[in-house]
């Protein structure tokens, strides 16, 4: 699926998702690295200093946003299909939410124009 056919909550979370997986790489790499020339303290301080030059927790923060935004268009989406009625979306992103957020994404817009 290209991105043209994706909605802008689509975007934000595969667009934050690649970034997230870039950054964790890049920590993955720059740790190992660190691991060779640092032990104890020293370690965690550089370990510490790399997540803050990476942006770690802003990332972090990001995905986990996009994630909420997903999931709350989608439960309207799905509301508007009569596919959950509201206590059931109440406990939607309680239910298995890495199956959720798959199903999610892989709505195109034709799709969702039939469930509008």
């Amino acid at each position: 699926m290209t991105l043209k056919k994706q909605t802008k909550e689509q975007k934000e979370y595969l667009l934050a998702l690649a970034y997230k997986n870039i950054v964790d790489h890049t920590y993955r790499k720059e740790l190992e690295t660190l691991k060779d020339k640092y032990e104890g303290r020293k370690l965690i301080e550089k370990e510490l200093r790399l997540k803050n030059n990476l942006d770690y927790w802003k990332v972090n923060s990001k995905l986990m946003e996009a994630e909420e935004s997903l999931i709350d268009w989608g439960k309207e989406v799905l509301a508007k299909d009569n596919k959950y009625d509201l206590e059931e979306s109440m406990d939607f992103k309680e239910d298995n939410r890495g199956k959720i957020l798959d199903f999610l994404i892989k709505l195109d817009k034709e799709k969702l124009e039939e469930l509008a």
